[in-house]
């Protein structure tokens, strides 16, 4: 009986060295192949997340970049700026009787100014609003002077202030050159 004891001990460390010792040092491979992988994984999502927020930030760079188009165009596009330059005296409630237009500048780093003088007619809080909604139209505009005026009434009318706006717009360099001295009635 002891001989069949230690037949059986033999037969069963037998079966443990060949059929589950290389089982176990599988799993402790797959183990190590599972943390190799996460690893991997960990590393490619930082990337993943990393490129994302570059590519959320390049959207908003580029929407950015196309605000700053708009407000400084490579070209002077002169009645898009007179057309808001008139809705916005149209908005204020002024009459826009004259714009005149002046050569485009030298350039003051990167930048190109067009001078603009517009003639306007209206109330004190006509001409304050006009100058509030020049602040917000999409072309880079600068006041540079306003020369106001009152006009005194009469039986008839009621007075007004007239008033010259010195404007600047602003092109980039590569505009070559623009109408000087236009103007419209």
């Amino acid at each position: 009986m002891l001989i069949a004891g230690a037949l059986i001990f033999a037969i069963a460390v037998i079966v443990v060295i060949i059929i589950i010792w290389p089982l176990v040092t599988q799993a402790g491979e797959v183990d190590e192949l599972i943390a190799t992988e996460e690893t991997n994984r960990m590393t490619a999502q930082t990337v993943v997340n990393r490129r994302q927020e570059k590519k959320s930030l390049s959207a908003v760079s580029e929407v950015e970049l196309m605000r700053l188009a708009n407000q400084v165009p490579d070209t002077p596009q002169l009645p898009s700026v007179i057309i808001e330059l008139q809705n916005a005296a149209n908005d204020a409630g002024l009459e826009f009787p004259q714009i005149t237009t002046g050569a485009i500048g030298a350039d003051e780093g990167g930048f190109s100014p067009i001078v603009l003088s517009v003639n306007l007619e209206g109330s004190w809080i006509e001409m304050i609003e006009y100058l509030r909604l020049i602040d917000s139209l999409d072309r880079g505009t600068r006041v540079v002077s306003v020369v106001y005026n009152y006009v005194g009434g009469t039986e008839e009318e009621p007075g007004y202030v007239t008033a010259v706006v010195a404007l600047e717009v602003y092109v980039m360099p590569a505009a070559a050159t623009a109408p000087a001295g236009a103007s419209s009635p």
